[in-house]
Parts: C-alpha cells; sequence; structure tokens
C-alpha cells in the first residue's frame, strides 16, 4: 500500500528577504565574536537540521504505516464476516437437508453441541451488538 500511496513529505519554506537581511546582519556580528566557533555551530545547526528532517520523514511513515493497517485490518475482518455469514448458511442448509431426511431436532441439537456450534454462534452474536 506504501508503494501505490507514496508519502508526501513537504520541504520547509525557504526564509523570506527581511528575514535573510536580518539572518546576515546576525550571523555577520555572530561571525566577528566568534571565529573559532563558527564552524563547530554550523555543523551542529547542519546535524540538527538532519534530525528533524528524519524526523519528519519517519513521523510520516509512522502516520501512514497505521493508517494503511488499519485499512487492511478492517478489510481482513470484514472478509472474516463474510466468512462466518457464509459458514452460517452452510450449516442452516445442511440441517434443513437433515432434517429432511428424518434426523430428529434432539440429534441436531447434540450435533451442535458436540462440534461447538451453539458457542460461536452465540460469541458472534454477542459480538455483533
Amino acid at each position: 500500500m506504501l508503494i501505490e500511496n507514496p508519502i508526501v513529505v513537504e520541504r520547509r519554506a525557504a526564509p523570506t528577504k527581511a528575514q535573510n537581511i536580518t539572518l546576515a546582519a546576525t550571523t555577520q556580528t555572530r561571525a566577528q565574536c566568534q571565529t573559532q566557533t563558527a564552524p563547530n555551530s554550523r555543523d551542529a545547526q547542519r546535524q540538527r537540521a538532519e534530525s528533524c528532517r528524519k524526523s519528519r520523514y519517519n513521523n510520516k511513515i509512522k502516520k501512514a504505516k497505521l493508517r494503511f493497517r488499519h485499512k487492511f485490518v478492517c478489510s481482513q475482518l470484514t472478509e472474516s464476516a463474510g466468512a462466518l455469514d457464509y459458514m452460517r448458511e452452510v450449516i442452516a442448509q445442511a440441517e434443513a437437508q437433515l432434517m429432511a431426511r428424518g434426523f430428529s431436532q434432539v440429534a441436531l441439537e447434540r450435533m451442535r453441541q458436540n462440534f461447538g456450534v451453539d458457542r460461536c454462534g452465540a460469541a458472534i452474536t454477542t459480538m455483533d451488538h
């Protein structure tokens, strides 16, 4: 699902011209004061930016995984519900054929108890409500 629906991660907006001017002025004053620490601070800033970017990517991927996992589980549950409905129909049809062949209601109830059909039906009806 992730291949079919790729995750788009937006880029942060570049600073405007007014911000560039103020940024340049502050960096010039800082550069004059801290000539030795400039490479270290730039490296630290670059590392922070990179880790922030990775964090945003990972958060987007986690969010998409959860969304697609939810869709997958929901589709599995609907398939299971469909299979259970089909099995109920098959059991009802088999009981009708057995009754037509002369089986008694007591024998059918005994078969239901032996194979646990009543327990499944009760559990399913409680889940439905």
